[in-house]
């Protein structure tokens, strides 16, 4: 009678915990490092760190849609939030600035690890033993994204992959590859 009175209120009290829903695959903004890079030091220089994303298009001499995807990529990776049309730095945008080249490329590493598009990338390179061809990459990306040109979110990935050295891609052979792939290692043992 006692453990089952005890079931019920624990059961009621405290409900098993619902388990998280799946990340919605997001196809990352098709934006340069250099991009977002620019954004975050822009901000540093503004009062709180913060701007409306129409005054930082015409700051940095680009247009509102590309402002725009370069806002989501920082976003994205977690360096600023966007209440309505302002762009705010968040402490993790102001510390990768802080950072030098070395430690930004961990960090960067760090956050595409967790966004959803470079997590299924690195999980499909570890299922084929840190090596993917370029068409396996393409036709997956496809799938996921069928009305956004591939082969440029491709290249995206590719750049942003090899500026944080967690990818390497061989053009002449076709390949993408995890760097420090060892059966088991990776580049995100690193990250951690």
């Amino acid at each position: 009678m006692v453990e089952r009175l005890h079931a019920i209120l624990t059961a009621t009290l405290l409900p098993e915990p619902v388990p998280a829903a799946p990340q919605r695959l997001l196809p990352f903004p098709r934006v340069h490092v250099s991009e977002v890079t620019g954004l975050l030091d822009h901000l540093l220089t503004l009062p709180d760190g913060k701007g409306h994303v129409f005054e930082l298009a015409e700051d940095l001499g680009v247009d509102y849609d590309r402002m725009s995807a370069v806002v989501r990529a920082a976003e994205q990776l977690g360096w600023v939030t966007t209440p309505g049309e302002v762009v705010q730095l968040t402490a993790a945008g102001r510390d990768v600035m802080a950072m030098d080249d070395a430690e930004r490329k961990d960090a960067t590493r760090a956050r595409l690890l967790k966004q959803p598009l470079f997590g299924r990338l690195v999980a499909m390179l570890k299922e084929s033993e840190g090596v993917v061809e370029d068409e396996e990459v393409l036709a997956d990306l496809t799938i996921y994204f069928p009305f956004i040109p591939v082969e440029s979110l491709f290249r995206t990935v590719v750049e942003w992959g090899r500026y944080a050295e967690l990818l390497d891609h061989d053009p002449d052979a076709g390949r993408l590859g995890l760097l420090g792939w060892e059966g088991g290692t990776t580049a995100e043992a690193r990250a951690e």
